[in-house]
C-alpha cells in the first residue's frame, strides 16, 4: 500500500477570475514506513525531506477548511491514481461515507 508524501492545492474562483491561494506540503510517512527506492527515483524526494513533513491529518483538515463545500470539482493529474488516496483520507479523517466529489483528470484531457 502507498502513502501520501506530498499534497498540494490551489483554490481558484472562476467568478472572480483569480487564484485565491496556493499550498504545497510534504507529508511525514507513518511510523516505521520507508520511502521506496522507485518513489525516490521518480520524485527526487528523500527520507530526510519527509522527516520535516507535516501530519497528513493536519494538512487534509487545512485543505477542507479552505475549500469547505465550495468545490465544483477536484482536478488532478492522473486522477485514477490520486482518487483512492483522497477517498482514504476522507474516510479516515472526516467521515466513513462515500467520497462523492467530482474529479477531472488532466491526464485524460
Amino acid at each position: 500500500s502507498g502513502h501520501v508524501i506530498e499534497i498540494a492545492w490551489a483554490v481558484w474562483a472562476p467568478s472572480e477570475g483569480e487564484t485565491r491561494s496556493i499550498h504545497s506540503h510534504l507529508v511525514k510517512l507513518p511510523e516505521g514506513e520507508e520511502l521506496p527506492r522507485t518513489v525516490r527515483e521518480i520524485t527526487g524526494l528523500t527520507a530526510q525531506d519527509l522527516e520535516t513533513g507535516r501530519d497528513i491529518g493536519e494538512v487534509y483538515h487545512e485543505l477542507l477548511a479552505e475549500v469547505k463545500d465550495d468545490v465544483a470539482a477536484i482536478i488532478a493529474h492522473y486522477a485514477q491514481f490520486e482518487r483512492p488516496f483522497l477517498e482514504h483520507l476522507w474516510q479516515a479523517h472526516i467521515e466513513p461515507t462515500a467520497f462523492s466529489h467530482r474529479f477531472l483528470c488532466t491526464h485524460q484531457i
